[in-house]
This record gives C-alpha cells, structure tokens and sequence, in this order.
C-alpha cells in the first residue's frame, strides 16, 4: 500500500483541523418510550480534514502523488495520525460533487492543501 510521502509535511497545520465519527448505528422511533438503537455496522469510517502548508516544489509532490500514485484519489494510503503519530489507513473523501482536496494561495511562495480524508477502520 502506498504511503504519503516522507517529503511531504507529516503534521498538519491545528488550523482547519478536524475529525468526525461517522454514525454505525440505526435509530428507529417507537411509539410510546425510547428510540431503539442497533449497531449498522462495526466497519465505521471516521472523516479527517487536514491542511498543509506546501511549497512550490511539494505542491507538485502532492500532485503526483494523488494522480498517479493514488489514481486520482481511489487507493488507501498509510498516512501518520495527526493526534497520535501512528500510521492509520485513508483515502480521500469525494465524489461527483465534492472535491477531495483545496489548492490556495499561502504566504508568498507556499500553498495551503486542505485534504478530506477517510480514516478506514482498522
């Protein structure tokens, strides 16, 4: 399995940072009392954004790697865990209508990637 590359940042930035359980769970109202709750599954994603702060030449690095490397974004990846430094297994996040990454402008000479990722269950 791929893995993000070593001369990439391997600490996203705190700003922008985020991470989300995605429900495994089905909730159905009763009549009278409670909602029953089961589990949907035990195979729950959980949703990470993170930013990076690129140069020019990473940028490009980047690039290559979500292209090519990842066929535009299909394949999982080892990628290290922003909150305890092990390596988890992601993919990019994104469909028809949602893009997997944002490219902007940083201070001069650098970029901000902010990536959405898939942290699959281990």
């Amino acid at each position: 399995m791929p893995a993000w590359p070593g001369t990439l940042p391997q600490n996203p930035l705190k700003q922008g940072y985020q991470r989300s359980g995605k429900a495994g769970l089905i909730r159905s109202g009763m009549e009278v009392g409670p909602a029953k709750v089961r589990r949907r599954t035990t195979a729950a994603v959980e949703s990470l954004q993170v930013t990076f702060r690129l140069t020019a030449a990473q940028r490009v690095t980047f690039l290559t790697f979500f292209n090519t490397t990842l066929s535009g974004g299909v394949e999982r990846f080892d990628f290290p865990d922003p909150e305890t430094g092990a390596t988890i297994v992601c993919r990019f996040q994104g469909g028809a209508n949602e893009a997997p990454y944002l490219i902007t402008p940083g201070a001069p000479g650098m970029w901000l990637v902010t990536m959405a990722l898939e942290v699959m269950p281990a």
